[in-house]
């Protein structure tokens, strides 16, 4: 009785972050991350006690809420459950883009991955000399899945896919993409400016992957499954327990909805991958991968920059200056190395399309957040504004003091994961325009957050 007790007193913090994680990605997958103001409530909602619980497990006074491995697998069955709830709302794959013969065989592929994985999970508590065999083929039939999605929908009608695969060309071609006419494929249906808006850290990893594969979503499909390693390394660190591990690592890769970010070719698994990668490298004490890792974030996207700060600030104050010294300057040499030339080669193009357009983007009503509520609700674009400043400064300012306050050697390593993961959830719920990748982002902190425990001293 005793020992019961104990095991649910231990899951108690673990529960906030499951119960987002399942609002979350069903919410996602039911609406694919557009406008419902009955999900972002429900998100928003499911954020405040996951934020509390994060905020009070950073001291290294607390215990960690850690993902068990009968929550693993719960979420595990929750997330096969979720791609059966309503399988036609996995992808769009529909006439004229779709290709119904391989979308009929990415549905079928759910019963094979339904079968394995719940051979894996009786397995894993019954038989664990034979469920390495089950979780190896589940996590094997999750990447021929992700196969099929191209196969299905080989051209989704969203401008993240045709501007990524035209910047592609260009740079095969040896033209400047940030210099470049892209197609408006939406005919001005919407009011930002069209172009490529990603740094080049993306160009960079996409482009031979079009060349020999003819699809730049093929390179996040590789994405996936190098941070399927990475967190399979990371929770073997955390654990010791190398079926854990794939348990954990299987867990992301069956997530709902990532067969239709694939689809729509957003880009955050190349994120993932770099998050994860970063992550390996702090537990292995490596400041050449840190600072890679580091530089590549600050390369792919945008928002990134909150992330870095949050870990640069943590690892001041808890490694050596020269671990410091020596990771931000791999950052530095690594962000410029891939940004420089593309922006020395045209410095107002490159600051058009990777800052100005952006920040002239208008409030998307169709978008998920709490912005586009109020749009829709006739509040004034003026008013909108000062509320996305105040919600994003304020929670920016608020994170980086509660960093910087704590005592040398305080924080837990895990305190900027926390801190990520508030920012990019206020961004995201204020955001001009949140869509299902963002959310999808979030949800691969919160889920990372779960799993990181405590490197020796770097």
């Amino acid at each position: 009785m005793r020992q019961s007790i104990s095991r649910l007193v231990q899951l108690v913090p673990v529960l906030p972050g499951i119960f987002f994680l399942l609002i979350l990605f069903h919410g996602l997958e039911n609406q694919h991350g557009m406008y419902n103001p009955g999900t972002w409530l429900r998100f928003f909602l499911a954020f405040i006690p996951l934020v509390y619980f994060g905020l009070n497990q950073t001291s290294r006074t607390s215990v960690q809420a850690r993902f068990t491995p009968r929550a693993l697998a719960f979420l595990l069955a929750a997330f096969v459950f979720l791609s059966w709830w309503d399988p036609l709302k996995l992808l769009y794959a529909v006439n004229p883009y779709g290709n119904p013969s391989a979308y009929a065989a990415f549905l079928e592929q759910r019963l094979w991955v339904a079968g394995s994985a719940l051979c894996f999970l009786i397995a894993y508590f019954l038989r664990p000399k034979i469920a390495w065999g089950f979780g190896g083929l589940t996590a094997v039939l999750l990447i021929l899945q992700r196969v099929l999605v191209l196969f299905s929908s080989p051209n989704p009608r969203i401008d993240v896919f045709s501007a990524t695969t035209e910047a592609a060309r260009f740079l095969w071609a040896g033209s400047n993409p940030y210099t470049q006419v892209y197609t408006d494929i939406y005919q001005g249906a919407y009011t930002y400016a069209v172009g490529f808006p990603y740094l080049p850290g993306l160009l960079l990893w996409v482009t031979p992957f079009f060349k020999f594969f003819g699809d730049v979503r093929a390179s996040f499909i590789f994405c996936d499954l190098i941070a399927f390693g990475f967190i399979f390394l990371v929770a073997l660190r955390t654990s010791k327990k190398p079926l854990l591990a794939l348990l954990a690592s299987t867990v992301w890769l069956a997530a709902p909805i990532a067969f239709f970010v694939l689809e729509q070719s957003w880009i955050d698994p190349l994120l993932m991958m770099a998050i994860a990668g970063l992550l390996y490298a702090t537990h292995r004490k490596s400041t050449w991968g840190m600072g890679f890792a580091l530089g590549a974030l600050l390369s792919i996207k945008q928002y990134s920059v909150f992330l870095v700060v949050f870990f640069l600030i943590w690892l001041f104050k808890n490694a050596s200056r020269k671990s410091f010294l020596k990771t931000v300057t791999l950052m530095i040499v690594t962000s410029l190395a891939i940004v420089g030339p593309f922006f020395f080669a045209n410095p107002s193009a490159f600051y058009l399309q990777t800052v100005s357009n952006l920040a002239h983007h208008g409030i998307r009503n169709d978008s998920l957040s709490i912005l586009a509520f109020l749009s829709r609700h006739e509040v004034s674009s003026s008013i909108l504004r000062a509320i996305q400043t105040a919600a994003y400064g304020l929670t920016f300012i608020g994170l980086i003091y509660w960093l910087c306050s704590a005592k040398e050697g305080r924080l837990r390593s895990w305190a900027f994961l926390t801190a990520s993961m508030i920012q990019y959830g206020v961004l995201f719920l204020f955001g001009s325009m949140a869509f299902c990748n963002y959310y999808y982002f979030l949800g691969f902190v919160v889920f990372v957050q779960m799993l990181f425990t405590e490197p020796q001293t770097l």
